[in-house]
């Protein structure tokens, strides 16, 4: 776990400095997923590794589709996946997209654009409806990356929130 955390704090530090998380970064953590899983758990543990990606994948995939995710942001998290297997994965998940949502209501809070920015996903969502199609959500004000949060941040908490728990 340790590498782990290591892997996730350097990914948080590029995402900050860069509004990218690196696939270099991303490539050294499936590795390192899959060499410590296999240490371990010897084939089981490889298809344990490989379960924990698809699975961030797959529950993940929908929120990129909406632009809500960046592709980093679900990479990062496959490397959740590859070291802690899919139930911890589904976990950490699930505490990040959490996280994150605190992190972007403090941000609508600070920036004094919360009614503003619920007004548009209210009417986003009703022309989706409407409309029934999938259209990606931009909402105008922030078509900026710099403008959305560190989503790698609510991640790298989520791993410390997981990690304690099993600790």
């Amino acid at each position: 776990m340790i590498v782990l955390l290591i892997i996730i704090s350097i990914a948080a530090a590029t995402d900050i400095l860069t509004f990218k998380v690196k696939n270099i970064i991303i490539i050294f953590g499936i590795i390192s997923g899959l060499y410590f899983q296999f240490i371990d758990y010897g084939m089981k543990g490889i298809l344990n590794a490989a379960a924990g990606i698809v699975l961030s994948i797959l529950c993940l995939w929908p929120l990129f589709c909406f632009h809500a995710l960046g592709a980093g942001d679900i990479k990062l998290l496959s490397v959740v996946g590859c070291f802690v297997g899919p139930l911890m994965a589904l976990e950490c998940i699930l505490y990040a997209i959490l996280i994150g949502g605190v992190m972007s209501l403090g941000k609508m809070l600070y920036e004094g654009n919360l009614i503003q920015r619920y007004q548009y996903l209210f009417q986003y969502l009703r022309k989706v409806i409407r409309n029934r199609c999938y259209e990606p959500y931009q909402d105008g004000m922030h078509q900026k990356r710099e403008y959305g949060i560190h989503f790698s941040i609510a991640v790298l908490i989520s791993v410390v929130i997981c990690w304690e728990g099993i600790s």
